[in-house]
């Protein structure tokens, strides 16, 4: 990549990011995902973290961009799962599946929360550890408000693991895994498919071994004739190395222990200890940027991330000390290449952006009544996903024209049409082409 010189200030009083949760569910499901915010209020209260799902989209947004910017961004995907999950195209099709695809590259953590009855096991996602435990869909506990807490305690384990530790009002229950360094150690970042073999473990370590009374001298000369009488013998020394093997895991993980505490403030592979933040602005009007889409490159970092509604956007990084490199698209704009090392850019990054200047089209055409064919003066024309465009009306001969669209000749636009008494009307148009002619019809 081109380097570029690169315009950045610091703002060291920007507070820690929570942790984005991003939220894929049928709306059909829509009670049962305000009831489990609601069992999170705390964590969110307390900054933990901060969820997302498309009943935040503000009027006029365009909903896919949006969505797909957060599933993007997000640093936890909960599915929640049904049998309306698994028939929506949507849901399926596109979040699910982008959702994994994130999940294998390790940039973001994937969570199946089951929430009624249905055959999900086979799903692309069935292989990973779901919630609440043991995968009982939340609809078939006796008290439903003890299913949403176990699911909230799973999401703490999984939040104090992506943190790399413990967290400011982020506490757990007694013998989770969070409060026992050794399991914490052995959590995979790529997923939860280990930890329920990682609680029969701990389960096993605090199992009392029952002792095997010594064998007396008769038992010991008729065990050479008769195999049967071998047994308690065989077992007694089982026994024996079972005492061993544990006592030795119980060394093993006090050592840990301290090992860990000892380096709890130290970066340690596939913990993030800091957030790279930035913000896009226009480098000549000083206009926030929103929707820009940011490609990271580094090991152990996620690969895309989209500003907001601010120009902001953010990063966890592994290693501040090791060089980044990030490549900024945006509409209008030229594309911008920088280099940084997060430990020496402490706070937000202001990175402005060049205009367009030198690639633009312009589009004229005109509208007509479709029953007719006369001209429709005063529709509004304008074009969709491309930002900045303010809409123009047509003149009295139903004529219309878009100066300078940040569009290359030759390519493809969507013009939306819009009058009273019709129907709107979208149309793909090719910049460069022959003239559109709109044709609306009455409502």
């Amino acid at each position: 990549m081109s380097e570029k010189k690169n315009d950045i200030t610091s703002d060291t009083s920007k507070p820690p990011q929570p942790i984005e949760i991003f939220y894929s569910y049928s709306h059909k499901d829509e009670d049962l995902r305000n009831e489990l915010e609601k069992h999170l209020s705390v964590l969110k209260r307390n900054g933990v973290i901060a969820g997302w799902h498309d009943r935040k989209i503000v009027p006029g947004a365009e909903w896919g961009g949006e969505i797909d910017k957060h599933l993007e961004m997000s640093n936890i995907i909960l599915l929640l799962v049904s049998s309306d999950f698994i028939a929506s195209d949507y849901c399926y099709e596109n979040e699910m599946k982008r959702a994994m695809e994130r999940h294998a590259q390790r940039t973001a953590r994937v969570i199946p929360v089951i929430l009624r009855k249905c055959d999900w096991r086979d799903a692309p996602f069935g292989k990973l550890q779901a919630l609440p435990k043991n995968g009982k869909p939340i609809k078939t506990w006796n008290d439903i408000d003890d299913a949403f807490a176990d699911v909230v305690a799973g999401l703490k384990r999984t939040i104090a693991e992506i943190a790399g530790g413990p967290l400011a009002g982020l506490s757990s229950a007694p013998g989770s895994p969070t409060t026992d360094p050794t399991l914490v150690s052995h959590a995979p970042y790529s997923g939860m498919e280990d930890t329920a073999e990682i609680e029969r473990l701990q389960e096993n370590l605090e199992t009392p071994v029952q002792t095997q009374p010594a064998n007396t001298q008769e038992k010991a000369k008729k065990s050479a004739d008769d195999p049967a009488v071998q047994v308690p013998g065989i077992t007694s020394r089982r026994t024996l190395i079972g005492v061993i093997i544990t006592a030795v895991l119980a060394a093993v993980a006090a050592i840990s222990a301290a090992g860990i505490n000892k380096c709890a403030n130290a970066p340690q592979p596939g913990h993030f200890s800091q957030t790279f933040i930035g913000r896009i602005i226009n480098k000549n009007t000083e206009e926030k940027i929103r929707s820009a889409k940011v490609s990271l490159e580094g090991e152990g970092v996620p690969l895309v991330a989209y500003s907001d509604s601010e120009g902001v956007f953010s990063f966890p990084i592994n290693d501040p000390n090791k060089e980044i490199r990030l490549r900024i698209e945006a509409d209008q704009y030229e594309n911008f290449d920088l280099r940084v090392t997060p430990a020496k850019n402490q706070g937000i990054q202001d990175v402005r952006l060049t205009p367009k200047t030198d690639k633009t089209a312009d589009l004229w055409g005109s509208v007509h009544d479709s029953s007719n064919d006369s001209p429709i003066q005063e529709a509004k024309v304008t074009l969709d996903y491309v930002l900045g465009m303010q809409p123009v009306d047509t003149d009295s001969d139903g004529k219309f024209s878009l100066k300078e669209v940040p569009r290359k000749s030759g390519e493809m636009v969507r013009v939306r049409v819009v009058k009273e008494g019709y129907k709107p009307h979208t149309e793909d148009v090719v910049l460069g082409g022959t003239p559109p002619r709109f044709k609306l019809m009455r409502k």
